[in-house]
């Protein structure tokens, strides 16, 4: 309708006279629709035989014993799943690595501590263990006593 529409057409006189055709058109067809509606099947299904009937009712509660069935099969097991399930440690997930830990840095801490107990057995006790102390110490701190050029510098004590 729009094609013809004399608006869009700068009025032209064709264009009017296609358009008022077009609407006589739709107007009959209307009338047309209002007088004969859309035929509507009325008629009832026919009645259905008795054994078609308990069939239908046999097939119904199959499938319904069936639904059941399934539906107890689901939930035991999404109650295995839930019971065997394990949650992963945090370091197998990546949260935490245990090479990081404060636990592995003290026990290392601890070897090296016990070991160089170990090799200082030609000092007297009261210099190994002053001098292990301090270097713990600042091992600790995070930051050992710098010499001159830069090095962690190391206590040299005069043996007795």
């Amino acid at each position: 309708m729009q094609l013809h529409h004399p608006d869009h057409n700068n009025g032209s006189t064709e264009s009017a006279r296609r358009f008022e055709e077009v609407q006589d058109a739709y107007a009959q067809i209307q009338h047309l629709r209002q007088r004969t509606p859309p035929p509507r099947h009325t008629a009832a299904p026919p009645p259905a035989s008795p054994d078609v009937e308990q069939r239908l009712a046999q097939m119904e509660r199959e499938l319904l014993e069936k639904a059941r069935l399934a539906r107890e099969r689901a939930q035991r097991a999404a109650r295995e799943a839930a019971a065997s399930y394990r949650r992963p440690s945090d370091e197998e997930l990546g949260y935490v690595k245990t090479d990081d830990s404060l636990g592995k840095i003290l026990s290392d801490a601890r070897k090296e501590f016990v070991q160089r107990l170990g090799d200082a057995q030609e000092e007297p006790l009261s210099h190994r263990v002053a001098d292990l102390l301090d270097e713990f110490g600042s091992k600790l701190k995070g930051n050992g006593e710098k010499d001159s050029a830069g090095g962690t510098e190391k206590k040299a004590r005069k043996r007795p």
